[in-house]
């Protein structure tokens, strides 16, 4: 029945005469067309979507900013949680393997298969934190209590390491970081938030320790805070010094929640570092439920040059996203004291206190609450000369912080699940202009993907300026481009863009950027498989 679909070139001796066989041709190839649709459509929805190179790795459901689209680069990489640029390599943490694993692209054809990758280590319990100290040879990696060290084969030059397996046994170098935390209301355990964000700063010579709340809401922060040590201790080999006890480390900022995602500045000659943090739930303000908008997520801005401890706020005072007037809000970022479920601070502080900068620093950017950012990265055009012919425009984004967002796990609708931007000034004057800018998000009905996709970290990739970012949930990396290429130079490192059929009208910029880039194939051809697979559709 398959030829019915292609629309035969003759009708049967029964049927009209010749001159009316175009009509019944069309009517036929119409008709087929649409049953077409109505059974790809019913399909989409009855199986699971996922992302695989056989889509031409254009990842399914996502919408990109006009100007920029997005697509699969790895697959099967467990729980991907930090992710380190590695002069055009990356390097990622597996948290479902507990690996430190190395990917590229050597054949240049936009995707990294199983083939091009190696595991550099593997330590269990490894669950998040990874950097490299370039100028040292080391690499630093940590899981719920410990931070770990391995000795690696770099190139300080280009900031590329060795594709071989790490054979050398790792050295610890900061302990108990859990050990001796107080207890909260919700009786979560002493891990708590278990990740420990690492981050080496070459030019202070200092490596910084990232941990967040034991529970919703702490009695107080000690927790909650970032430490740091200098990183000639962090590569000694004095065993009589190692491993460092972290409660021994110097605080650099406490009172943040769990501020999972960090970033140098790179254009405050890493003087400065941006850290993006999750807030609590169950939020009340005035006796009013206010937790859906609030609290906001921030963007803490930390002065690395501070000699003392500088404290952000937490768990007495918190920003507001959005509140109504109604209900005492005040606007983005106002600050006030936390009267929640599991705690109530307003018999020792109160809004005044909170909104004192004396007494704690505010944000500088207060985000959708439940957003749950995790990675934040800098595009930096200054110190690299992308030879990629789909690098993000510099124009645009030089000087930009982009941050991941995992999405939020409780509230109703749901928030988050992508990559957003956060403006600043200019190069020189680094205030951050207050907008939250959408880069990648699914276009489904709500924030959530079909694939189960939820960003975690995000990396520049330097040598072709794009952006790299991963997914935990679904064991992927995805790109984030130009949508268009050079006119000038091929494109050797992603796949062909699809050719639109001109019988077709154009679609909207941000759709195209991010389409399937599947063949325009004929009306026929498509009504043919499904008449050819699904017979009884085309009687």
């Amino acid at each position: 029945m398959a030829g019915v679909c292609l629309g035969v070139k003759t009708v049967s001796k029964f049927g009209r005469a010749r001159e009316d066989g175009a009509r019944a041709r069309a009517s036929i190839t119409r008709a087929c067309v649409v049953v077409t649709a109505v059974v790809f459509a019913t399909l989409a929805f009855a199986l699971p979507v996922r992302a695989t190179a056989a889509l031409g790795g254009a990842y399914p459901g996502a919408r990109a900013r006009a100007g920029a689209r997005t697509r699969l680069w790895a697959e099967n990489v467990p729980g991907a949680r930090s992710i380190v640029s590695a002069g055009g390599e990356f390097i990622v943490l597996e948290r479902g393997t507990g690996s430190v694993v190395l990917l590229y692209d050597d054949n240049d054809d936009g995707y990294s298969d199983a083939s091009e990758r190696v595991t550099l280590v593997t330590q269990a319990g490894l669950n998040h934190g990874v950097d490299i100290a370039w100028s040292r040879g080391f690499l630093f990696a940590s899981d719920a209590d410990n931070v770990w060290r391995w000795p690696i084969v770099v190139n300080s030059t280009n900031k590329k390491v060795s594709r071989s397996v790490i054979t050398a046994a790792p050295t610890k170098v900061v302990r108990d970081i859990s050990r001796g935390t107080y207890s909260a209301a919700s009786g979560t355990t002493a891990h708590g938030h278990s990740t420990r964000t690492l981050v080496v700063n070459e030019v202070r010579g200092e490596l910084y320790i990232q941990v967040g709340s034991v529970g919703n809401v702490d009695e107080v922060p000690y927790r909650a805070a970032i430490r740091k040590m200098s990183l000639d201790d962090a590569v000694s080999t004095n065993n009589a010094l190692l491993p460092f006890d972290y409660r021994d480390l110097k605080v650099l900022a406490s009172g943040i929640r769990n501020t999972v995602g960090l970033a140098l500045d790179p254009y405050s000659l890493s003087e400065v570092m941006y850290g993006v943090d999750n807030g609590p739930d169950n939020a009340r303000y005035s006796g009013q439920d206010v937790h859906n908008d609030n609290p906001g997520e921030e963007v803490n801005r930390f002065v690395l040059s501070h000699t003392g401890e500088t404290f952000y706020g937490y768990p007495f005072c918190m920003s507001e996203f959005s509140m109504p007037t109604s209900v005492g809000g005040m606007g983005r970022g106002t600050q006030f004291v936390w009267s929640g479920q599991d705690r109530d601070f307003s018999g020792l502080y109160s809004d005044a206190w909170c909104r004192n900068a004396s007494n704690q620093l505010p944000p500088i950017v207060s985000m959708q609450a439940h957003s749950a950012p995790l990675g934040i990265e800098f595009v930096d055009c200054a110190s690299y000369n992308f030879t990629g012919n789909r690098s993000l425009p510099c124009s645009e984004y030089d000087g930009w912080a982009f941050v991941a967002f995992h999405g939020s796990w409780n509230r109703r609708p749901a928030t988050g699940y992508k990559i957003v931007a956060l403006p600043f000034e200019s190069k020189t004057n680094r205030t951050a202009t207050g907008e939250v800018v959408d880069i990648v998000s699914s276009d489904g009905p709500g924030a959530t993907w079909a694939t189960g996709l939820r960003p975690v970290d995000v990396a520049l990739d330097s040598l072709r300026g794009r952006l790299m970012f991963t997914s935990d949930s679904t064991g992927e990396i995805l790109v984030i481009e130009s949508a268009t290429p050079s006119p000038s130079t091929p494109n050797p490192s992603t796949p062909n863009p699809p050719t639109p059929n001109p019988s077709t009208p154009n679609p909207s910029s941000a759709q195209n950027s991010t389409s399937s880039p599947k063949s325009g194939s004929s009306t026929r051809r498509v009504a043919f498989v499904t008449c050819l697979l699904l017979p009884f559709l085309c009687l």
